[in-house]
């Protein structure tokens, strides 16, 4: 809506879901509700940009759905849900259907062997998951890689992301230590929850990546050098990455960060 304005000289200010400083003030205009049907929506342009990702990081990138209900303290989902008036975040997902052809229609017109599924937490939903693995297996069949969250697997889902296609699972660790990943991070995932999830993959052949965050508050060397020892014991077999911690405002730990700077 607010492009649309731009590109016919109209007014903008007043467009929903749009924010301004006005000699000095911020605005903040009214929201509109979230898009409950995605299928509503075109797909994402598939342009040089795309072509250029594909060629720089080696897979093509999707998105199948919107939202996540966690609350981690770090993240923007809990924000997001506070601002709309909701306990949490929940996915709302695209049709399988739409998922698929969009897939097939980017490979009409860009070459890639291998497809990342960007979704927060990816199938959530068990029916969805059950259909995409399902459909994708016998339609797509290219190697992908997902999200996924240590307390959400078990070897059912596990063997069927085999099965369907995925080589490899990117799993948020965050910490080794588990007041910091569960009173500070607001995870709620055990040590066992993470070991386990990583045999599982080893079972099965699918490499798993530990995602980890370094710098929240209350974090000592010591509870750093915790997170290095779980990340030695789960062996991730398709290596470990660790981020910042940088406060985002609007979040629990971001807003902890800017009252006690």
């Amino acid at each position: 809506n607010l492009l649309n304005k731009i590109g016919k000289n109209q007014g903008f200010r007043d467009t929903n879901n749009y924010a301004y400083k006005m000699d000095g003030k911020v605005i903040v205009n009214d929201l509109d509700p979230l898009i409950q049907d995605l299928d509503i929506l075109p797909y994402p342009l598939k342009d040089s940009l795309f072509e250029d990702f594909i060629n720089t990081n080696g897979y093509a990138p999707f998105f199948f759905s919107r939202g996540c209900p966690y609350s981690c303290s770090y993240c923007s989902n809990h924000a997001i849900a506070k601002t709309y008036g909701m306990s949490g975040n929940r996915p709302r997902y695209r049709s399988v259907e739409s998922c698929i052809e969009e897939i097939k229609v980017a490979l009409e017109e860009h070459e890639f062997e291998t497809i990342y599924i960007m979704d927060d937490t990816f199938g959530l939903k068990r029916k969805w998951r059950e259909e995409f693995c399902e459909k994708y297996r016998t339609e797509i069949n290219l190697k992908f890689i997902c999200l996924l969250r240590a307390n959400v697997v078990d070897e059912k889902f596990i063997k069927m992301l085999k099965k369907a296609g995925c080589y490899r699972i990117q799993f948020g660790v965050e910490s080794g230590n588990e007041y910091v990943r569960n009173t500070i991070m607001n995870r709620n995932i055990s040590d066992k929850q993470i070991i386990d999830a990583f045999s599982l993959c080893r079972k099965y052949g699918i490499q798993a990546n530990a995602l980890n965050i370094i710098g929240v508050p209350g974090e000592t060397d010591e509870m750093i050098w915790e997170t290095i020892k779980l990340n030695r014991k789960i062996r991730p077999t398709g290596g470990s990455g660790v981020n910042i911690f940088y406060p985002y405002k609007g979040t629990v730990l971001g807003d902890y960060c800017f009252a006690n700077d």
